[in-house]
């Protein structure tokens, strides 16, 4: 009986035992680790919204591949929106805080990112043109990164004002125009330099 009894209390201790053993692991699993690099640059980028400010003529904007809508005054857009001209008809939008784009007649311009940097201030823009289009970009002590993406080529903006224009040739032609200021215009094969009054 003794024996038993032994044995009973023996087996209770090791039980005991596993359950201190386990406990202290479940602990440590549900303790929230570090962020990871990934998540702390994702947490420092904050989305900027695309305004439209005029609207002539026939315009559509197309989110995410879904059915477009007609654009209006006053409407906002996040990146991944591709604003659409028709015949005799352009759109003017307004990027915060400084970067103002006219869309000309039948032309296409995607939004690829339109973000600030909450750590440093940085501007950083990224937009996918066909077409015709003017910009003004005021620096006023922010630091930018724009660029506007053509078939053959990338214009990076640095504080100025202009116009650049993609064909839907063969050639894939690209022109730019100056009003202000500087900008680079980089192929697969060289980088150019375009001064104030300049035309390419």
């Amino acid at each position: 009986m003794a024996s038993r009894i032994h044995r009973t209390i023996v087996a209770s201790i090791a039980a005991l035992g596993v359950m201190l053993t386990v406990s202290p692991a479940v602990v440590v699993a549900d303790t929230p680790g570090p962020k990871t690099a990934a998540t702390k640059k994702a947490s420092q980028k904050e989305d900027l919204k695309a305004t439209i400010l005029v609207v002539r003529g026939n315009v559509m904007a197309r989110i995410d591949g879904k059915k477009p809508v007609k654009v209006e005054k006053g409407m906002t857009f996040d990146h991944d929106v591709q604003l659409v001209t028709g015949p005799r008809s352009f759109v003017c939008f307004r990027l915060p805080p400084d970067q103002v784009y006219t869309l000309d007649r039948l032309s296409k311009l995607t939004i690829l990112e339109a973000s600030r940097n909450a750590r440093t201030g940085l501007i950083k823009t990224d937009l996918g043109l066909k077409g015709r289009m003017h910009f003004e970009v005021h620096a006023g002590g922010i630091e930018h990164d724009v660029q506007v993406h053509t078939p053959g080529k990338t214009l990076a903006i640095r504080g100025t004002k202009g116009s650049i224009s993609s064909s839907r040739g063969l050639d894939r032609a690209v022109s730019t125009v100056l009003y202000q200021g500087h900008v680079e215009l980089t192929d697969r094969r060289n980088k150019k330099m375009i001064a104030f009054g300049e035309k390419h």
